[in-house]
């Protein structure tokens, strides 16, 4: 059976201080998943989608830049 929390400062884990080593360098490398049919890569840490790939086609999120007939672009995602 489910009950309602009740708060409890016991409960609460207090944070630590880290101390950082500027000598130490990190490198951000990009994670992909695949189910087989698409592939999604996502930036580390952030999480963002870089690009999505289907059977042949490399990248679904390409943009092309259209300029229209009053001068101004538009972005077009390519297909």
């Amino acid at each position: 059976m489910l009950r309602k929390y009740l708060h409890d400062p016991s409960h609460v884990i207090q944070p630590q201080e880290i101390v950082l080593n500027e000598e130490l360098q990190y490198e951000e490398t990009p994670v992909t998943m695949s189910n087989g049919i698409a592939n999604v890569t996502l930036s580390i840490p952030d999480g963002l989608i870089t690009s999505i790939s289907y059977g042949r086609i490399d990248n679904l999120l390409a943009t092309q830049n259209v300029e229209t007939t009053e001068g101004n672009l538009e972005t077009y995602l390519l297909f």
